[in-house]
């Protein structure tokens, strides 16, 4: 066991509701497959918590956002980045209760933190049932728990939000026995309480029509239903999920997905998506934010949680107003254009609070104009060598404030072995996916030493 005292100044969206510093242990437990699970997990006590109560455990799927790194790199990204980047260090400090983070890797094209159908129908030993896994987590964190004399709940609250916002809504739906209420927020397509709609079977993670294939029993719609659901998303976000072969296999699960939901574009699959969960689950609010991106409402989610400390049904709440944030608009394209002025490689070209932030493998394109949050999924850039053949198709972070404009494009292992193999500086062209809003010059080159 791992020991680290967290000690962070949080910076929240709506932070005021939550507690400004969380000064709590996080203590990491390594994995034990004779307790059912082969990845370690991160448990996360508040400083002063109450030892009288029967308590909640707090279940917040682990998501570093990045395919490329080690399992010891989760572990430390879980445990040390994570609570300063994504606020759950003081969600659990605010609601008063411990949190469990399993520390997964994800890997290329292998959705850990969103629980795809790839990583459920798995026959490796160290990720089959990852699900299973989780649960046998918070059952060693309630033991690990009660040695400090801290007694916690057999349910629990699952939130999360993007990747672990789909974490939280699957892994809900696979174990309604176990939890108390959800919250989930910048997370997709939700997979229907049902079989099949208009004759078509909903496969996993569409629908629940092959769950009993696939983990050996059938949906409990009973028991889920009475579990009182907060579902949000930014109204201009478009970080669309249904584009990427990790998150829904194109020759699988997207085909039945494009039948259940056949919009043109993210807004119009979103608003059918939201329109059939509202027709078939009244434990379930949904709420669009607007104005706003890919983004938290923490606050919110604090609400949602504490208003359901004791399960129930469903409490409609009011959600946060975000109409005045910044403009109102889904168009990504024509106004805010960011200028690419430099294109450079490696961490050393980074402003020394982001070093630790990210890893070596990054391609850093320096810009002017500052970056948008409601324009959050256009920075696709083509990476091309001198013979014009496309070698990677990267899209990533922004990073934008008082002082920095910048792309940051975290290249894999494989990608970037393949940019630097062999010749050394090796000359590359940068060229935007959108150039109506990534305005870069046509002789912009980097290299590879």
């Amino acid at each position: 066991m791992k020991k680290l005292i967290l000690c962070v100044l949080s910076v929240l969206l709506f932070g005021p509701a939550l507690r400004a510093e969380s000064t709590g242990e996080i203590l990491t437990f390594p994995a034990n497959p004779e307790k059912g699970f082969h990845w370690g997990y991160a448990l996360y006590v508040p400083k002063d918590i109450d030892t009288s109560k029967t308590l909640p455990m707090l279940l917040i799927m682990g998501n570093t956002g990045r395919a490329d790194l080690s399992a010891e790199e989760t572990e430390k990204a879980i445990s040390e980045q994570v609570p300063y980047q994504s606020n759950e260090g003081p969600l659990a400090d605010s609601l008063g209760v411990p949190l469990v983070m399993p520390i997964v890797p994800r890997l290329d094209n292998f959705y850990t933190h969103a629980l795809s159908r790839a990583v459920l129908i798995s026959q490796d030993e160290k990720f089959e049932r990852l699900d299973l896994q989780v649960l046998n987590m918070l059952k060693d964190a309630r033991r690990q728990l009660n040695k400090r004399n801290i007694k916690t709940q057999e349910k629990v609250f699952v939130t999360g939000f993007s990747a672990a916002g789909v974490f939280a809504w699957r892994w809900t739906m696979l174990h309604p026995e176990y939890v108390i209420a959800t919250v989930t927020g910048g997370a997709l397509y939700h997979m229907l309480p049902v079989e099949e709609l208009n004759g078509e079977k909903l496969i996993y993670p569409v629908g629940v029509g092959d769950l009993k294939e696939l983990t050996g029993k059938n949906f409990n719609k009973t028991a889920w239903s009475k579990i009182p659901i907060f579902s949000s998303n930014g109204q201009v976000d478009a970080n669309d999920t249904f584009v990427y072969s990790e998150c829904f296999d194109p020759e699988i699960e997207r085909l039945v997905l494009a039948k259940v939901l056949p919009g043109k574009d993210i807004f119009e699959r979103r608003a059918q998506s939201i329109k059939l969960l509202n027709e078939m689950a009244p434990n379930v609010q949904t709420h669009l934010y607007p104005s706003i991106g890919h983004q938290p409402v923490t606050k919110d989610v604090l609400a949602f949680l504490q208003l359901h400390r004791d399960g129930g049904p469903l409490k409609p709440f009011t959600p946060t107003d975000t109409s005045g944030m910044q403009e109102k608009t889904s168009d990504i394209s024509g106004a805010n254009k960011i200028s690419v002025t430099k294109a450079v490689w490696g961490n050393d070209s980074l402003p020394e609070h982001l070093r630790n932030v990210f890893g070596p493998n990054i391609l850093i394109l320096e810009a002017k104009g500052e970056i948008p949050i409601n324009k959050y999924d256009p920075y696709k850039v083509n990476i091309f060598d001198k013979k014009n053949k496309i070698l990677v198709l990267k899209s990533n972070g922004s990073v934008s404030d008082d002082n920095h404009t910048l792309l940051l494009y975290a290249l894999r292992e494989g990608d970037f072995l393949r940019l630097s193999s062999k010749n050394k500086k090796r000359k590359f062209t940068v060229r935007a996916k959108h150039p109506e809003i990534l305005d870069i010059p046509e002789n912009l080159t980097f290299t590879v030493k």
